[in-house]
């Protein structure tokens, strides 16, 4: 009996032991595979820095691309439809020439556009505005001479009206042109505003915005040289020889 329960015992102690080795040696072996499967996996989904730097860098490129083409396209129509007019009555044969370049750049920038290649877009329509900026400064520039002229004219003409009031024995008369230099004299006070508004934007690079406060003041500047003309005739002729500016001003082409 009693060899029977040691031969018991021992054959316990031995299952034990296996047991208890392969549970081990089980643990052991799932902590190696889990720790291979980690490995793998940060192998496997770590990105390439230079590639992923790469990757969002064109992502953004491109995102700004699109934004920038969109705004540039909105500018220049918006620049080309006072530029016809513009280039239509004082252009020379060179404005003429450099904003048919201008259009034909502008539907070319818009074709890309339309076809989402946005870094080529607004590369073309970038430069675009480039030239209309060349082309603005040429024409701000005769404008800003013009409207000068306009109302340094004004200025003389009021003065030698107010001059001669000592040489008029009609007081009537005289009360009546005394009246008109008054008038006017405000009209110039605000044509040299909108001339001085047309220095500054043009001085902020404001171009086209200066160009419209040339046109106002030229357009309050011929007004008073007409009203101060003495006869319809007279009148007839301020109103013919500015013709131009006048249609200008209310931004139409002069015919």
């Amino acid at each position: 009996m009693k060899k029977v329960n040691s031969i018991l015992i021992s054959t316990i102690l031995v299952m034990m032991t296996m047991f208890i080795s392969g549970n081990v040696n089980s643990q052991e072996d799932k902590k190696a595979n889990d720790t291979v499967k980690q490995e793998t996996a940060k192998s496997d989904t770590k990105p390439d820095a230079s590639a992923e730097k790469q990757t969002a860098g064109s992502y953004l490129d491109i995102s700004h691309a699109r934004e920038n083409a969109i705004k540039y396209d909105e500018d220049i129509r918006d620049d080309i439809y006072k530029l016809q007019v513009v280039v239509a009555n004082f252009g020379e044969a060179s404005d003429k020439s450099a904003l048919e370049s201008i259009r034909k750049d502008h539907v070319n920038g818009k074709k890309e556009l339309f076809k989402r290649k946005y870094l080529s877009s607004a590369t073309i329509l970038k430069k675009v505005k480039a030239d209309i900026r060349s082309l603005l400064i040429n024409l701000s520039n005769r404008y800003q001479t013009k409207t000068n002229e306009i109302l340094g004219l004004c200025a003389e003409t009021l003065v030698d009206k107010e001059m001669g009031l000592n040489n008029t024995s009609d007081s009537n008369a005289a009360a009546k042109v005394s009246r008109k230099i008054t008038q006017n004299r405000i009209k110039l006070v605000i044509a040299y505003d909108h001339l001085n508004m047309g220095d500054k934007f043009k001085f902020d690079d404001r171009l086209s915005d200066a160009v419209t406060h040339y046109r106002l003041a030229k357009l309050h500047g011929i007004n008073i040289l007409v009203d101060m003309a003495e006869s319809e005739s007279d009148k007839d002729n301020v109103k013919n020889q500015y013709k131009v500016d006048l249609s200008d001003g209310e931004n139409l082409v002069s015919k």
